[in-house]
């Protein structure tokens, strides 16, 4: 035995055994069919990610799917791609222009009735946890992200709502808060804009979130104003034809019992 064995760590004395009992070409078989096994893992993971991915937006064109950015522009450079056929390509893989372009289709070729716009602003308000970058399609029956949100929001509303009396002391009528509660939660659904479309909005993640967040309040706030509005021109209607004051019971009973009109309200 080798005098230096005992000296030998004993890990490299067991590797040194397993060298001496492979020869040079069974070493190189096993090499190549560990690389063999590592590319076809690649392979199928790729083929996975293609699958995934058609499955979340089956309108991206698979052939592009998988390539980096780089690679499909050496592509389509030669090509002069219409909206169309650049919406089928993933946006992370256009430039801003080509992105600019692929979302005028989008706006132009989808319908704008008002059932066709609720129904998109809703399936939006699913796409939470990051959707609004990939575009992801699932989430949109689960009831969380902007659902919840706009739940929330709607109950708030509908408890002030069906008080006698207005508890935030501005004087509204009933149906006044109805059309406020009514009109921010129609307002923040139409605020949605849908995953494919913002993914294509230039600014990266930052610039995109804060346009999504933008719609979402504007739409909000845009509401409340015309549903409030709204529901205060019903309110003198129906109130003048009834032959009542409109406005807000308490305030009126204020008012018939002498009480001055202050900053706050009356007093």
């Amino acid at each position: 035995m080798n005098a230096h064995y005992y000296d030998t760590p004993y890990h490299r004395r067991t590797l040194r055994k397993t060298a001496a009992s492979v020869s040079p070409e069974d070493a190189i078989r096993a090499v190549q069919a560990t690389e063999r096994k590592g590319k076809a893992g690649e392979a199928a993971e790729k083929q996975y990610s293609k699958m995934l991915a058609l499955a979340e937006n089956p309108n991206l064109d698979p052939k592009y799917l998988g390539l980096t950015k780089e690679e499909v522009q050496k592509l389509i450079e030669k090509k002069n791609l219409t909206g169309a056929e650049f919406s089928r390509i993933d946006a992370k893989q256009l430039k801003a222009g080509q992105n600019l372009k692929a979302l005028g289709h989008q706006l132009k070729n989808q319908k704008y009735t008002p059932g066709a716009i609720l129904k998109r602003g809703w399936e939006v308000q699913g796409e939470g946890g990051g959707g609004y970058m990939g575009g992801t399609r699932m989430g949109r029956y689960i009831g969380l992200g902007g659902k919840s949100m706009t739940g929330m929001f709607a109950v708030g509303d509908a408890k002030d709502a069906v008080n006698k009396v207005d508890p935030t002391g501005q004087g509204r009528s009933r149906t006044e808060r109805v059309g406020y509660g009514a009109g921010g939660a129609i307002g923040g659904i139409l605020g949605g804009v849908g995953a494919s479309k913002m993914s294509r909005v230039p600014g990266g993640g930052v610039g995109r979130f804060a346009a999504t967040l933008g719609l979402g309040i504007g739409g909000l706030m845009g509401g409340y104003y015309a549903g409030g509005k709204a529901g205060k021109y019903l309110d003198k209607g129906v109130s003048k034809m009834r032959g009542v004051d409109s406005g807000d019971y308490m305030q009126n009973l204020k008012r018939r019992a002498g009480f001055k009109k202050g900053k706050d309200g009356l007093y």
